[in-house]
């Protein structure tokens, strides 16, 4: 990826607010480097929706051969196929979030999600887990990391 074309590598969460068709509006600054097609997999281990660029998307699952081969890479590859999905974010920022999806992370009933920003990414999670998450992780002993 040349220089001109690099995401800026930064972090930040928002509390973001669905509209009736289930979109969720997606601060501009979280924007950068989603303009076009992103794609959108369902985080089984942390119950977030994980928000993908294409090019970030095809890394990630081009990964798998790296990591699994024979039957196992086959299984791993129908689970991942089976909760990807496509989109877009709209020209005001929205990403239109499934019912489907939205049943299986508990947002079915809310007006509103966490959105994290990543370097290569965005997270969006049901409020309430994201601060059990952040409860958990406030325990940890960041010492080690401290430049």
């Amino acid at each position: 990826m040349s220089a001109a074309n690099q995401r800026p590598c930064f972090g930040g969460t928002k509390l973001c607010l669905f509209d009736q068709s289930n979109r969720l509006v997606i601060p501009a600054k979280f924007r950068v480097g989603f303009e076009d097609v992103v794609y959108l997999y369902r985080d089984a281990r942390s119950n977030c929706l994980v928000v993908y660029t294409e090019e970030d998307y095809f890394k990630f699952y081009d990964r798998l051969s790296e990591s699994y081969t024979g039957q196992e890479l086959h299984d791993v590859q129908d689970y991942v196929e089976a909760n990807i999905f496509h989109s877009a974010l709209d020209k005001a920022g929205r990403i239109t979030i499934t019912d489907e999806l939205m049943n299986i992370l508990g947002l079915t009933d809310k007006k509103e999600a966490r959105v994290v920003r990543t370097p290569k990414r965005l997270e969006i999670w049901d409020e309430e887990i994201w601060k059990q998450k952040m409860a958990k992780a406030s325990e940890l002993d960041l010492s080690r990391i401290v430049i």
